[in-house]
């Protein structure tokens, strides 16, 4: 799930700005929320959410989107409704950029839990090795090897070497 961060107008006539964004915080985290947010040279939100300072306040919403993983191999497809929660034993995470995080958080869950009965394996676009994202949380999950059932494997698009 994510939560909606409003960038509220600066000026009378400016609309509010949304935008969603994928925790990246264990869930048994009380008390904080951690993001991975890339700001991009002209980005509204990327440059409005670096602008805040310690102690700065969000608007924020949510949790919205239609797909949760329940822990214990349960994902539950919220679309379209009345689709009932199924038991998975394989998952394929393709993401790219900083479209990481909803899967990322995905696949912590399962990794943080020890979920052996589930084969996760992610695949993970950039076009530099510079640009990825939650590399050392990353590698530590692929060097684990008490988990082999969870594995990333990484593809660049533009690397120069």
């Amino acid at each position: 799930m994510h939560l909606m961060i409003v960038k509220p107008p600066s000026t009378e006539g400016e609309e509010p700005v949304a935008k969603p964004y994928s925790p990246i915080s264990p869930l048994t985290q009380k008390g904080t929320t951690e993001f991975v947010i890339k700001c991009y040279p002209g980005s509204i939100m990327g440059t409005f959410i670096h602008s805040r300072k310690v102690g700065d306040k969000l608007l924020m919403s949510g949790p919205v989107g239609y797909i949760t993983y329940k822990g214990g191999n349960i994902m539950q497809i919220l679309y379209p409704a009345g689709k009932d929660p199924m038991r998975i034993t394989k998952l394929a995470l393709l993401c790219g950029g900083s479209g990481i995080t909803p899967h990322f958080n995905i696949m912590d869950a399962i990794y943080r839990a020890r979920e052996s009965d589930i084969e996760v394996k992610m695949l993970y676009s950039n076009k530099t090795s510079d640009d990825i994202l939650l590399r050392k949380e990353l590698d530590a999950i692929n060097a684990d090897k008490s988990v082999p059932n969870i594995s990333v494997a990484h593809t660049l698009t533009r690397e120069t070497d």
